[in-house]
């Protein structure tokens, strides 16, 4: 008898201490001012606020159904924002989503990788107006945004009409467009140094410093450079491995 009573007394104190925790997440989830608290359903196991409730919102913010939508269910995910919106961008990049290439990029804003990965996923037809994207979004990864664009145009194999619209840039918006366009024309034979001044002496330079050997023709262009492919679906560098949570 004195067991049955330990035991029926251990099962009251296991309840006592299991129904306030559960009071305090039906509670805070009946907070939620958003006019859509179905959105936060699958998450209705954490409490909201903690790291546990943002990083499941992280995992589920590609149910999303409009960017308008995304903001307000991410504001929710505290320190996992950054990550759930890079998630959904990263499920929207396929060039027919339906979402334009601004709308993604000015989502990204300063998100590490995003702004990158949209533009490099998604090249336009004119490198020059690609060049411009990685300048006003990809700051801080600049420089490689726009080697990735020029070396894309590059094994394209461009015509020399393409090689002469593009030496009458005006600007040489990044040192990887002058580099691209010697290479075609010093190293591939297609074209001449002849546009804009800045254009034609940054390619004159260049071809010479080839030619003394200071600087060596791509090796690839002695052989198949391989057809272009659109990059596969971006990996999100922001992901972190799913921590550990109590429930």
């Amino acid at each position: 008898m004195l067991i049955f009573l330990a035991s029926c007394s251990t099962q009251v104190e296991i309840q006592s201490q299991n129904t306030p925790s559960a009071q305090i997440k039906v509670s805070s989830h009946n907070s939620l001012s958003s006019p859509h608290k179905e959105w936060f359903d699958s998450c209705s196991e954490y409490e909201v606020g903690t790291d546990a409730f943002g990083f499941c919102l992280y995992k589920e913010s590609e149910t999303m159904n409009s960017i308008s939508d995304l903001k307000e269910y991410c504001s929710w995910a505290g320190g996992w924002e950054s990550q759930c919106i890079y998630n959904w961008v990263a499920t929207k990049i396929a060039p027919n989503s339906g979402y334009s290439t601004v709308d993604l990029l000015e989502l990204c804003g300063n998100i590490k990788d995003c702004a990158f990965r949209v533009v490099d996923y998604r090249p336009t037809q004119d490198v020059l107006d690609q060049l411009n994207l990685c300048k006003r979004y990809v700051r801080r990864n600049f420089d490689d945004c726009a080697m990735h664009a020029m070396l894309n145009w590059w094994k394209k194999n461009p015509s020399e009409e393409e090689v002469l619209r593009l030496m009458k840039a005006e600007s040489e918006i990044s040192r990887h467009l002058g580099y691209y366009l010697t290479v075609r024309i010093y190293c591939d034979g297609v074209g001449e140094c002849k546009g804009s001044k800045v254009m034609q002496t940054r390619c004159l330079e260049l071809s010479k410093a080839f030619k003394k050997g200071e600087k060596q023709c791509p090796k690839i262009h002695l052989g198949d450079r391989g057809s272009y492919k659109i990059p596969g679906t971006p990996p999100n560098h922001n992901k972190n491995q799913p921590p550990h949570f109590k429930r």
